[in-house]
């Protein structure tokens, strides 16, 4: 009989065994997850003078929509995809009466590479290029992306690496504003721009 309630006994025991285990487990998981990730790395940062922007003689648009493309500020980020580019402006206008075009231009030295990248507001989707790129072609396009802060103020765009060069650049930004629908560039409203003084490496 004793026999018996042992062997009735064992398969609970077992049982307990498997759930310590499990349990075990899920701890050991949840305290990995808890492991912060590497922090990205701010390695650029340039600023631009408020009330700045240049008003065009073109007719069509009134002037504070023109003002909307006043530029504050220029952080860039290294990331394992490429440097992200965060533009600080007055704000970032995705569906008004017109568009805003925004260019980040990296420039080496004389025969060096030179990127670019290209957004604009209403759609939220540009490209990018790097002229001397180690390829056959000697030239990389990429596609980008944007994001917009919810208070509008903020633009977030990456550059693949492919698309970046890998040598010191000169970094500056140029933004405008310019009819709905129109090929950036053909009628200009306001324009601004920000320079990052020197040379500086925005990626590995």
């Amino acid at each position: 009989m004793q026999m018996a309630e042992v062997r009735a006994r064992a398969p609970s025991g077992c049982l307990t065994a498997a759930v310590r285990m499990l349990v075990l487990g899920l701890l050991l998981a949840l305290a990995a997850a808890a492991v912060p990730a590497a922090e990205a790395t701010e390695v650029v940062t340039g600023s631009d003078p408020h009330g700045d922007v240049r008003i065009t003689k073109a007719v069509g648009l009134d002037a504070p929509k023109r003002r909307t493309i006043d530029l504050r500020r220029l952080s860039v980020t290294e990331t394992e995809k490429g440097p992200r580019f965060q533009l600080r402006l007055r704000r970032v206008v995705a569906n008004g009466s017109f568009d805003q075009y925004f260019f980040v231009y990296l420039e080496g030295g004389d025969g060096q590479q030179f990127a670019f990248l290209k957004i604009k507001a209403s759609k939220l989707r540009g490209s990018g290029g790097l002229e001397g790129a180690d390829n056959p072609n000697g030239y990389a396009a990429c596609r980008v992306e944007g994001r917009v802060s919810p208070d509008r103020r903020r633009l977030t765009v990456t550059l693949p690496n492919r698309c970046t060069p890998k040598q010191s650049v000169k970094v500056s930004v140029l933004a405008y504003t310019t009819p709905l629908g129109e090929e950036g560039g053909v009628r200009v409203f306001s324009r601004d721009r920000l320079r990052v003084p020197g040379l500086v490496d925005v990626r590995d």
